[in-house]
């Protein structure tokens, strides 16, 4: 019992259904570039799934003082693992990401090592430089595309997906940093909804949900993609993205009320990740 609590908090601490979401956008990528999974996109993904979770585990040993008053339950702040745990699990999650890197070659090896330093630099010092930190971390979540489509022969190929989940993901960050905005307030944690304040936060979160729709139809627009493409997105993409604007605008600058929307922005927000997914998949049928 005891080793399954273990692992059970292991992968809280991981967030592996978000590093599917790492593990699938390089497959997307690759299939974007050549209407297949080229074989070095395969041990490419792994890599993208082992760093991810290494990055997660990662981040919760620098945001324990925050996650103190965010998320007290987290296995760190619970005292169910340990900071030397958690130490010992990004190392070896690391190591396992650049191992399967090797098998892609030198290429995916510099991407492996360049997100692990970012991913390092974001969880010390890049998160309290408000936007710049949000920026950061987006870049590095929405680079799966173009590494896919770079094993797939097609480095360009990456471009569109890379520039739509960027802004998502950026949309997301944010959402996020003002539902944490009290924690890291108390933690002295500079990030832009500390900066800022969470209702002008959350406004900027709804630019880029505008950036992301208007972005999004220029790939069909200019018969990039096809109708297969749109499809998930306006069945599944736009009806969340329009309940997270209008949760948005409903908020509008009630303090309490934009705290109490920005976690469920970011949830929705989360939940249409997988329809975006597959509409890229679509896109290079």
């Amino acid at each position: 019992m005891n080793a399954f609590r273990k692992l059970r908090d292991v992968a809280v601490l991981t967030r592996p259904h978000n590093c599917l979401i790492a593990l699938t956008s390089v497959l997307a990528g690759a299939f974007l570039a050549s209407g297949q999974i080229a074989p070095d996109a395969v041990p490419a993904s792994v890599m993208a799934f082992f760093v991810c979770a290494g990055a997660y585990a990662l981040n919760d040993i620098y945001d324990v003082t925050s996650d103190a008053i965010n998320k007290p339950g987290r296995p760190l702040v619970a005292g169910r693992l340990t900071r030397q745990d958690a130490g010992a699990l990004v190392i070896a999650l690391w190591a396992l990401g650049l191992g399967f890197a090797m098998l892609s070659g030198w290429e995916v090896v510099l991407f492996c090592t360049g997100w692990m330093a970012a991913l390092w630099l974001y969880s010390w010092k890049l998160k309290t430089l408000g936007l710049v930190g949000h920026v950061a971390v987006s870049a590095v979540a929405s680079s799966g595309f173009l590494l896919g489509a770079m094993t797939g022969g097609n480095a360009r190929a990456g471009l569109m997906p890379f520039s739509i989940a960027m802004l998502f993901h950026l949309a997301r960050e944010i959402a996020k940093g003002v539902s944490d905005a009290r924690g890291d307030r108390a933690a002295g944690v500079p990030t832009l909804a500390v900066r800022l304040g969470v209702d002008r936060s959350l406004k900027v979160a709804l630019w880029c949900i505008g950036g992301v729709i208007v972005l999004s139809l220029v790939p069909y627009v200019f018969r990039l993609y096809g109708y297969l493409y749109l499809l998930p997105v306006v069945l599944v993409v736009y009806p969340l993205l329009a309940i997270c604007i209008l949760k948005i605008i409903r908020a509008g600058n009630d303090t309490a009320a934009v705290e109490r929307v920005s976690g469920a922005v970011a949830t929705l927000l989360k939940a249409a990740m997988p329809a975006g997914l597959v509409a890229f998949f679509l896109a290079g049928v």
